[in-house]
């Protein structure tokens, strides 16, 4: 991720990457800065990496942002498996019929 020449994605990467790795203080640093710089350009990409690591209010309220936003990328938000952590939580349903999904592509969540 070091060597990723768009800043967005290195910053997004090494977010996750460390997490992955048990880096904690590299990822919470590699977080704050990412949010520092790009919390009005990337709120899907900040909800992602806190549901990935296991941080579900943060992922929510910056999921939240996103769809306010009209960010494209929620649109991805059912599938996508940086949300798995997501999805027993009780807002997720109403998460996904706030993005405009209906209910019967709900029920196959």
């Amino acid at each position: 991720m070091q060597k990723e020449l768009e800043p967005g994605w290195r910053g997004l990467g090494l977010a996750l990457t460390y997490h992955a790795l048990g880096k904690k203080k590299e990822a919470d640093a590699a977080l704050a800065d990412y949010v520092k710089n790009y919390q009005n350009d990337a709120a899907y990409q900040i909800a992602e990496v806190y549901s990935m690591r296991g941080e579900i209010d943060k992922a929510f309220e910056w999921i939240d942002e996103a769809v306010n936003e009209r960010d494209p990328g929620v649109t991805h938000t059912k599938v996508n498996p940086r949300f798995k952590k997501l999805r027993s939580d009780e807002r997720w349903m109403p998460l996904l019929s706030r993005i405009g999904f209906s209910p019967d592509q709900i029920s196959a969540s």
